[in-house]
């Protein structure tokens, strides 16, 4: 079996209501993979916000755009649909103020680069004016990822579209999918192709070198020469971090965190979206000493919530 190694960027997705009751939660709206990989995964949440009624709720696929030789495929409630199937045949009832997670959407590029685009609209089968959609996107392209394996690793960077080891004319750093644009799942300076700004990485580091110089914008993450990642952002949400470390480690990890107003919770996740561990950070700053040992080796994800919107989500590494 193929090595399954995907980057999902998750953020809560709330795009519609029914009739104020009806809620999609962590969606996962972007899933990056290298075009060999094997199987490429989006979940989400399905919630009823109702404290007396009872949803019954159907599901259709609309394919916006689709990589030729891709296939992809869904599941909802009991059952699972094939490719050739847009529409689900069977109801699915949420109780008051209960949750579904029995969606997911599947996408296999099968050695195919290239964006597919999927809206999933979610809709009450009392009135099918009712729905709410999401659109995820499944990015199967890897640039810079010279050995083939699925992750940028060793001297290899992101957007090094012809795997000469640097940054050349008409590459930039972080340029996934080696189109020469960032797009908007995209950072200018992510380096390792990871969707984030991490581990020494600079926003707007469009050669790689994990500086600032030149013609180079710091917090310039779309290349459009401003900082525009932080332009109408309060003080407050500037203040606001969360930092986990080592990472990678081999178990034992220390969190600090300092917020502004506001409670907090701290999810780590598995790379197909299981939880394996959630607190809530009760104090506005402080530390936590976690032991994440008893884990298997891999990739995780650490999410930082308040009141179930995302506010930030990144990658950890757990080897020993």
């Amino acid at each position: 079996m193929k090595k399954i190694t995907t980057f999902i960027i998750t953020a809560l997705a709330t795009v519609g209501l029914f009739a104020q009751t009806i809620t999609l939660l962590d969606t996962t709206t972007t899933v990056i993979g290298a075009p060999t990989v094997e199987l490429m995964k989006s979940t989400l949440k399905v919630e009823n916000t109702s404290s007396t009624d009872t949803v019954r709720l159907a599901l259709y696929r609309k394919i916006i755009s689709e990589v030729s030789g891709s296939e992809n495929y869904f599941c909802f409630g009991l059952l699972c649909y094939p490719p050739s199937v847009d529409t689900t045949s069977l109801i699915t009832d949420i109780l008051p103020n209960g949750i579904d997670s029995s969606f997911f959407a599947d996408y296999k590029p099968k050695g195919n680069a290239g964006t597919t685009t999927i809206e999933y609209c979610f809709y009450d089968t009392s009135n099918v004016q009712e729905q709410t959609c999401v659109t995820i996107n499944f990015v199967a392209a890897l640039s810079g990822d010279a050995n083939g394996n699925g992750v940028i690793d060793g001297s290899e960077i992101c957007g090094d579209a012809n795997n000469d080891g640097s940054i050349g004319t008409g590459e930039l750093a972080g340029d996934i999918d080696g189109n020469g644009t960032i797009d908007a799942f995209e950072k200018l300076g992510d380096v390792d192709g990871n969707g984030i700004i991490d581990n020494g990485e600079r926003t707007g580091d469009a050669n790689g070198d994990k500086l600032i110089n030149g013609a180079e914008v710091y917090g310039d993450s779309d290349n459009d020469g401003t900082p525009d990642d932080y332009m109408g952002m309060s003080d407050a949400q500037l203040n606001e971090h969360v930092n986990l470390y080592p990472n990678p480690t081999r178990g034992l990890i220390n969190v600090s965190y300092e917020f502004g107003a506001g409670n907090k919770s701290i999810i780590i996740s598995d790379i197909i979206g299981n939880v394996v561990y959630r607190s809530k950070l009760n104090s506005r700053s402080g530390k936590l000493n976690l032991d994440l040992s008893h884990l298997t080796n891999g990739i995780y994800f650490y999410t930082v919530q308040e009141a179930g919107k995302v506010l930030e989500t990144k990658k950890l590494v757990l080897s020993r």
